[in-house]
């Protein structure tokens, strides 16, 4: 057995997270409820324990939500849009 990592972005899932340009950033629980106003995305990310010959490639899309429903693990990971508005002093 092995452990992997997927992640969901949308309606994709990915062996590999998926990148944001640099107008977007990493969000803490804080920062979230603070965004109610702010643009954010949310990429989910799956754990899960599978069989060594495992190929991700070679796993249609239907099987591989079907594991995600069955992940052990499952973080959300969330992004905010940076704005370059000067901080008020």
């Amino acid at each position: 057995m092995k452990t992997i990592h997927l992640f969901q972005f949308k309606k994709s899932i990915t062996s590999e997270p998926p990148s944001f340009n640099e107008k977007y950033r990493p969000l803490n629980v804080d920062d979230l409820i603070k965004s109610n106003s702010v643009n954010t995305e949310k990429v989910r990310e799956f754990i899960m324990d599978v069989s060594d010959d495992f190929n991700f490639e070679n796993t249609h899309i239907e099987d591989l939500l079907r594991m995600c429903l069955n992940a052990r693990e499952c973080i959300d990971h969330h992004f905010g849009a940076v704005h370059n508005d000067p901080v008020p002093v």
